[in-house]
């Protein structure tokens, strides 16, 4: 977990600490920041822990991370802020909107099964 532990924090620049001794999920309102993460450890085919977490702060964008047991970043599937079109295709701009909607929907349905929706 030391690991874990580790990448966490040099994820947010030292900036932000996930609380010990670690839970099996949790959350992490840093005012002093402005992060917003929503936690949870599991294990993976081989028994290894992991760390899924979401981040949200107003600056920039959402996020969903793993952390593997040997502390590599990985970026899952994130919200869609938004979505890009063309104009001059007829239809582009609700083909979009509704791929953006699907997608945002996906990660939802992903992040209510791990418990960090």
């Amino acid at each position: 977990m030391e690991s874990i532990v580790e990448a966490f924090k040099a994820y947010f620049n030292y900036t932000v600490e996930i609380p010990l001794p670690l839970k099996n999920r949790g959350s992490i309102e840093d005012d002093s920041t402005g992060w917003t993460i929503c936690y949870v450890i599991n294990k993976d085919e081989n028994g290894h822990p992991y760390l899924d977490f979401t981040a949200d702060h107003r600056m920039t964008n959402p996020r969903h991370i793993r952390i593997t047991h040997d502390g590599i970043v990985i970026g899952l599937e994130s919200y869609m802020e938004s979505y890009g079109y063309d104009p001059k295709i007829e239809g582009d701009k609700e083909r979009k909107e509704q791929e953006f909607y699907e997608y945002n929907r996906k990660v939802s349905e992903i992040l209510k099964k791990k418990g960090l929706y």
